[in-house]
């Protein structure tokens, strides 16, 4: 990671700190308030772990973060439980203690996680620690963060830093390389950046049905899902027209979604209801929809409710 994104990242980890600090600062005032014999405050944390990790009691996963100390495992543990209970701002908070504990590869998983669940300063980071290896994801990131904080001061350095690198002659070549060299996620960046979602009057189509086909064969699930995307209606771009064809966009998107990609669940979802591409099947559609929420997709978990209701009158 370049200094520059170091800095930028220093900013960001300031932001999740600032509500660390605050969570410690309750603990040590608690602490103070008459738990200082240990024995008795490890009890209590105990108690609220059980509860936190067996009963999946939110309330007592974030009793147990505030009482436990700072970046330690222990704490990690609590705010990770109640990130996967759906808690945005718990994630971010998992997120930096992953970090300050040196663990990064969960630290960015947390950090996806909470941008799921909506989490500003998680988006924010996804997107920051993506920009090197993934530009087309961190844009999503970084837009998505800065639509639910639009006066975030980091939007601006943040969206100038991946435009620059989506943009850059050196990194699409550097992308072609380490796509034909086997990299599935850099072939899926080249066909999402032929797909130019945000301008499709840059779209290449041909380009990029071509490497999302190859990111595809090697198993990428975010490939897999631009493949279903494309296949589902008629695209035309420099005088090359990719026909629908709702059969091959429902066999990738059920690639996608075996291979964890929570877009590809959902889209494989409405297929499934819409009957577009396979039978219709509300039984699978459900199933589907309630991956894609596992996952961390929101609007799965929309769809799952929604079509669990429907389905119990």
């Amino acid at each position: 990671m370049s200094s520059v994104h170091h800095q930028v990242l220093a900013a960001l980890l300031v932001a999740l700190f600032g509500s660390g600090c605050a969570q410690q600062q309750s603990t040590t005032a608690y602490t103070q308030a008459g738990h200082e014999d240990l024995p008795v405050l490890n009890k209590m944390i105990s108690t609220l772990d059980d509860k936190c990790q067996k009963e999946s009691d939110h309330a007592a996963c974030m009793e147990g973060a505030r009482l436990a100390s700072a970046h330690t495992e222990q704490r990690l543990n609590f705010l990770s439980k109640a990130c996967f209970l759906n808690d945005g701002e718990s994630c971010g908070l998992a997120a930096y203690t992953a970090h300050s504990l040196g663990k990064n590869a969960e630290s960015e998983y947390l950090d996806i996680k909470g941008c799921e669940l909506n989490n500003a300063l998680s988006c924010l980071s996804a997107g920051l620690n993506s920009i090197e290896t993934a530009p087309d994801h961190a844009q999503y990131y970084i837009e998505k963060g800065c639509s639910l904080d639009p006066g975030n001061s980091q939007c601006a350095e943040l969206t100038a830093l991946v435009n620059k690198e989506l943009n850059s002659d050196n990194a699409l070549k550097k992308a072609r390389r380490l796509c034909e060299q086997g990299k599935g996620s850099y072939c899926s960046f080249l066909a999402f950046h032929n797909m130019s979602v945000y301008n499709p009057k840059l779209a290449d189509y041909a380009q990029a049905e071509k490497y999302a086909k190859k990111g595809c064969s090697l198993n990428d699930g975010f490939a897999c899902f631009y493949l279903g995307t494309l296949y589902s209606e008629t695209r035309s771009s420099k005088g090359y027209t990719l026909p629908e064809d709702q059969y091959q966009s429902y066999q990738y998107n059920l690639k996608a979604c075996r291979l964890k990609n929570p877009a590809g669940c959902h889209d494989l979802g409405v297929k499934y209801l819409q009957g577009k591409g396979v039978r219709q099947d509300e039984g699978k559609a459900l199933e589907a929809f309630g991956k894609s929420c596992d996952l961390g997709n929101n609007s799965g978990c929309a769809e799952y409710k929604h079509l669990k209701l429907i389905m119990r009158r």
